[in-house]
């Protein structure tokens, strides 16, 4: 154990995933908030090209590294920089409406839905990743683990899914009671007992970056899905657009608070390795507006502060996730977010 300026880390020198020896990647990061102490480096495998932190905090300092994050994160939108809400949140809603997750829609109009978003793959994916791609599912038991301020387990609700939450952050676990009316259990994925064979869907929306061990996290929703219950999983995608363009300014770094930074093929191997099967992998140009921006406003700063993260969505930040979102369609691995869907086991 090491003492970071006052955080608590342990030193992992070799690869999380194959256990090789990793090369810094970049060093003498600090948290761009310049809220949480310490120097921070990212190692890559040259083996498998996993990303990590390191060092890594203990999991006794994880109010330290959330403490920016409480005010902040509370009523906020998270989709800021996407292509629907910086176009306006009224066409989001108007899909979410017509798709049947108002409540008061029925299935046939939001299959016709579906059907049509097919070939709009922008705005499809606006659509699914609001209902973390369960759009095609029966409703049924739902666990959303990091569940923040609440408002996927509020749509899934209203779409008729029994849906729990786990949040590590107590303020936020009130914010969602208060706020959405959702059964939220305050903890850590690491630390709350979970029943076996419980859930038809778990979902981690940008969670399993911030667990030490994300083999360990998705083995144990393995074991809470009923038999043929699939797990989703949205993260950073360390091979994006804007990771190449920003580097170490890149906003999805954020240390010390992201523990991983995934490929698809790592994120695949991780899901098969807790016996789960993987059915889809792809990634998302969704948000890299918002990406750009807050990378942008890094790179003319000094890495310990962070300017223009509520700044007006700007016509380079738009450009931008055009630019993505075309080349997504091509290429089809350089959207800033990677998203994996995989089953549990049939019996």
């Amino acid at each position: 154990m090491i003492d970071n300026e006052g955080i608590h880390a342990v030193e992992i020198a070799r690869c999380p995933l194959c256990d090789e020896q990793g090369k810094p990647m970049y060093s003498d990061l600090r948290d761009r908030y310049g809220l949480v102490a310490g120097t921070w480096s990212f190692f890559r495998c040259p083996a498998c090209e996993h990303v990590w932190l390191n060092p890594r905090p203990l999991p006794s300092e994880t109010r330290k590294l959330y403490e920016p994050s409480r005010r902040r994160i509370c009523g906020e939108n998270e989709d800021s920089g996407s292509l629907v809400s910086e176009g306006g949140g009224f066409l989001k809603q108007g899909l979410l409406r017509i798709g049947g997750y108002d409540g008061g829609t029925r299935r046939r109009q939001r299959d016709v839905l579906l059907r049509l978003l097919r070939v709009a793959p922008s705005l499809r994916h606006e659509f699914e990743t609001d209902v973390m791609f369960l759009g095609d599912r029966p409703s049924g038991r739902l666990l959303d683990v990091g569940s923040g301020d609440g408002a996927l387990l509020h749509r899934m609700q209203l779409h008729g899914w029994d849906a729990w939450g786990i949040e590590a952050i107590p303020e936020l676990v009130e914010f969602s009671k208060i706020r959405h009316h959702v059964s939220v259990i305050e903890g850590r994925i690491e630390d709350v007992e979970l029943p076996d064979s419980r859930f038809q869907a778990i979902t981690m929306g940008h969670l399993i970056e911030h667990v030490a061990d994300p083999i360990r996290v998705l083995e144990k929703c393995r074991r809470a899905l009923e038999p043929g219950g699939v797990v989703v999983v949205v993260t950073p995608n360390v091979r994006s657009m804007g990771h190449s363009m920003f580097r170490e300014r890149w906003m999805h770094l954020d240390p010390p608070r992201h523990f991983h930074l995934f490929t698809r093929e790592n994120l695949e191997r991780c899901a098969t390795s807790a016996g789960l099967q993987p059915l889809d992998g792809f990634t998302l140009a969704r948000g890299a507006g918002g990406v750009y921006r807050v990378s942008r406003a890094l790179n003319r700063r000094e890495p310990g502060g962070l300017a223009g993260e509520r700044t007006p969505y700007g016509l380079r930040d738009l450009a931008f996730l055009l630019k993505e979102s075309v080349i997504n369609t091509v290429q089809k691995e350089i959207g800033e977010e990677l998203v994996l869907v995989a089953r549990g086991g049939d019996s």
